[in-house]
């Protein structure tokens, strides 16, 4: 951080050496002005709000000792140091009781001595930073109230903001030093409940659990978490207790005020020094659980989400293409379903369970918004409809146009085609695909099919980019290259020439129908 310095003299030379030959920046400092006298010294304060004032004492109009006063008067909190000649004393006096904080002979500022003159002064403005940032919390405290205080503080602690001494700190000043020695912190989240029932959810639940050994904070929309303060119970299974004492409270409130279901993720009571960061890693990592419905999970006692992915899985990814190419819709939803019920079966991770779905639709060349990936992330019940990229893919498919007649390998060029095309493939790959030499596929496909391979594969390539166009937000660019158009530019001319406008006037056009 770099604080800003104001430079106050009536003498050009003074002010040029101080500018220009100090080395303010080196010591964390910056000049954010300088002024001749103290009239246009205070009308720069008002503008530029510095951290530190080093003055003049004797200027014409308005002098040093009448800027101190203004500056105090006016509430500025900052350092002032006074630039004083031997001569200057009794001015100095004058300036200290108007509110200066220390003075410089002006015959040891120089370039030798002001890297240690500037350390000195840099200690004087951090305290004084620190002590009015203090200052301020406090005010603010009295201000919003403490109750409202804590609340705030026990965000930023969930948040993450705040830790080690700065924690302690701020705990001290919000009158809790001394709690949160021990604790346990459970995470709360209602399952397939609206907007409404959420929030009186919660009201309640701040309602019953709010005392002195228990806060309830927001953690987003759908996450309120309870914190525990277990610091006066000296028996763990004591506090224990108390932990499912309030959980049940909690449930409680929820199957019989709003019959709703809901997931509870609690840590262990935690204690020390790492106390707030263990409970915290400890009940994120039971929040996982409730991607799959509603329970109660006991950091310790539930065991881990795996990490592997069910065979039921793997070979619906393997088998995709296939089912897309050539299966019905009831066995490729059917498949869908079976897959989905092994992950749960297995409690599959969230984020393996992603990194499959993301595979998946590669092999399908299929496209999702990110904005989709990252609601798929809150619950299973989200990944039902998915199927249906696929089963739209699917009627793709097999509605593209495959020419009666074509031999077996051509046909299964195309296949190829219409499968890969969102990948880097050439004539080379198809052919390989279809048991052919490059040469020969291409006289064949020409022949039989009445257009040139590229052709075809460009023809295969634009229907995906204005589908995608109308089903997605995606930018042109994106989607472009998502269709295995790696030069935008050759994209482009092709996408005009070949729909008679460009892209965007496709999106806007198509999309006013």
């Amino acid at each position: 951080m770099k604080y800003r310095v104001l430079l106050v003299d009536d003498d050009m030379i003074v002010r040029i050496f101080l500018q220009n030959m100090v080395r303010w920046e080196s010591c964390g400092f910056e000049v954010c002005g300088v002024a001749r006298d103290g009239g246009e010294a205070f009308a720069q304060y008002q503008n530029k709000h510095p951290d530190l004032i080093l003055t003049d004492i004797s200027m014409p109009q308005v002098d040093g000792i009448e800027l101190i006063r203004q500056l105090r008067g006016h509430g500025y909190e900052g350092v002032i140091i006074v630039l004083s000649c031997h001569d200057d004393f009794g001015l100095v006096k004058n300036a200290m009781q108007a509110g200066a904080d220390d003075y410089l002979l002006k015959n040891h500022v120089d370039e030798n001595a002001m890297e240690t003159l500037l350390s000195t002064l840099r200690a004087k403005v951090e305290a004084r930073y620190l002590q009015n940032q203090q200052k301020q919390l406090l005010q603010s405290r009295a201000q919003r109230g403490l109750s409202s205080f804590r609340h705030e503080l026990l965000k930023d602690i969930l948040s993450g903001k705040l830790s080690g001494a700065a924690l302690a700190e701020q705990l001290r000043l919000a009158g809790m030093e001394g709690k949160y020695l021990r604790l346990a912190v459970v995470f709360i989240r209602p399952i397939q409940a609206d907007a409404e029932q959420i929030a009186l959810f919660f009201s309640l639940c701040t309602e019953r659990v709010q005392n002195g050994q228990a806060e309830t904070v927001p953690l987003s929309d759908d996450v309120l978490a309870m914190l525990i303060d277990l610091t006066a119970i000296p028996s763990m299974q004591q506090a224990q207790h108390i932990v499912t004492r309030l959980q049940n409270i909690v449930q409680s409130i929820a199957e019989q005020y709003l019959n709703i279901p809901i997931a509870l993720a609690a840590s262990t009571v935690c204690a020390g020094t790492s106390a707030w960061g263990d409970a915290l890693r400890q009940a994120w990592d039971m929040l996982e659980y409730s991607f799959y419905g509603a329970g109660r999970w006991q950091y310790g006692e539930s065991p881990g989400l795996s990490q592997q992915s069910p065979p039921t899985l793997e070979t619906f990814e393997k088998g995709l293409p296939q089912l897309l190419e050539q299966g019905d819709a009831d066995t490729l939803q059917q498949q869908w379903q079976a897959a989905l019920e092994a992950a749960r079966q297995s409690s599959l991770s969230p984020g393996v369970l992603l990194s499959w779905l993301r595979r998946c639709d590669y092999a399908a060349g299929v496209s999702r918004a990110e904005s989709e990936y990252s609601s798929l992330s809150l619950s299973l019940d989200n990944y039902a409809g998915c199927v249906e990229a696929y089963l739209r893919r699917r009627t793709e498919l097999q509605q593209s146009h495959i020419p009666d007649g074509v031999s077996a390998p051509v046909r299964q060029a195309i296949l190829y085609l219409q499968s890969h095309y969102q990948q880097q493939i050439g004539l080379e790959d198809a052919a390989n695909a279809a048991g052919l030499t490059a040469g020969y596929l291409s006289t064949r496909f020409k022949k039989e099919t009445g257009t040139g391979f590229a052709e075809y594969l460009l023809g295969i390539r634009l229907a995906h980019v204005k589908q995608t166009l109308l089903d997605t937000g995606l930018t042109v660019k994106t989607v472009s290259e998502q269709a295995g158009f790696q030069d935008y530019s050759y994209f482009y001319r092709a996408f005009r020439k070949k729909v008679g406008m460009t892209p965007k006037e496709y999106r806007r056009q198509a999309g006013s129908i």
